[in-house]
């Protein structure tokens, strides 16, 4: 097991946790702002423009994780990244409106445009992931990406139903919401893993094989989303919210070890493209030390503006004082 390639995981899926809720925070906006309205702002307000640094953090990992890569990763994903950062500009200038220029009857609206120009950023951002696991759509000789077959595969269209289930069944848990069943968390969970094992084995036969060698770590995985579920229904909602996001990170890094050590369906060893110089070690060390502290600052501004339950009449007041 390298190193290097595990803590690049590690910040991934750190930036998948925060995308995931920020796609919840997206889908709820979408289906019922008024009634979680409180719950959503809460959570979003303060950590927005920090998942966005995250995902730079990322970035600038993975480039210095796999240099050589980068060029070409980056000529055949050039114009994915261009569309998602297109509807990125929408994302950040609506949840902007909609937290300091809004007039209160506009911020739903607001909420509603930011939720869907982030479910566009999801589809997007998921379709290159899952090319990139599959090697659908991709000609690593050529340089060149098939964009109707990136979005329109049925690798791709059974993972982003099961990402889309499992966003939602964390989220449900996350935001506590009771409506319209709490047994739906669980049943969307069941049938997303089930999706992307069929997924899995139809198109990833070496993904599904090391599933089968490392079942126990999915055990493991699956224990802990289920406690998470357990004390949602018993109403512990820190707690649940603890285990699922412990349950939702522990997940991302689980796959990146079905993954290890290729991309495009085995077609790259990820270790023959990795930074060898003396550098590497720093590197290690560096984004170690950022990635706890960038996971400190987080849980900071979440724990004050989400789980200290400021109310509704207290988030206007503090909304009111900074546009001031």
């Amino acid at each position: 097991m390298n190193i290097s390639y595990f803590i690049n995981y590690g910040i991934f899926s750190a930036f998948i946790l925060l995308f995931l809720l920020e796609v919840g925070v997206g889908l709820l906006s979408l289906i019922s702002f008024g009634n979680y309205r409180e719950k959503l702002m809460r959570y979003i307000v303060p950590v927005w423009e920090i998942n966005g640094t995250f995902g730079v953090f990322y970035v600038v990992n993975l480039e210095a994780t796999y240099p050589s890569a980068v060029p070409l990763v980056g000529t055949i994903y050039v114009i994915p990244v261009i569309l998602t950062i297109t509807a990125f500009m929408a994302h950040n200038g609506y949840i902007a409106y909609a937290e300091y220029i809004g007039k209160p009857g506009q911020e739903a609206l607001y909420m509603r445009i930011y939720g869907f120009s982030m479910l566009l950023v999801a589809f997007i951002a998921i379709s290159m992931l899952t090319s990139s696991v599959s090697g659908i759509s991709i000609d690593l000789k050529d340089g060149t990406i098939n964009l109707v077959m990136m979005f329109a595969n049925y690798f791709n269209i059974l993972y982003f139903a099961g990402i889309t289930l499992i966003t939602v069944s964390v989220s449900m848990i996350f935001f506590e919401m009771k409506n319209p069943s709490k047994v739906l968390p669980i049943v969307f969970l069941l049938v997303a893993v089930a999706l992307i094992a069929v997924a899995t084995r139809s198109y990833t036969p070496y993904i599904f094989a090391n599933f089968l060698q490392y079942l126990l770590y999915f055990v493991v995985v699956l224990a802990i989303l289920l406690v998470s579920y357990i004390l949602y229904l018993r109403d512990y909602g820190i707690a649940s919210k603890v285990m699922v996001v412990l349950g939702t990170y522990s997940a991302v890094m689980y796959y990146g070890l079905l993954e290890y050590p290729y991309f495009f369906n085995g077609q790259v060893n990820a270790i023959e493209l990795m930074n060898s110089s003396v550098m590497t070690e720093y590197i290690n060390a560096i984004t170690i030390i950022g990635g706890v502290l960038a996971a400190a600052f987080i849980t900071v501004f979440v724990y004050f503006s989400y789980f200290k339950n400021v109310s509704d009449e207290g988030y206007a007041s503090l909304k009111n004082t900074g546009t001031q």
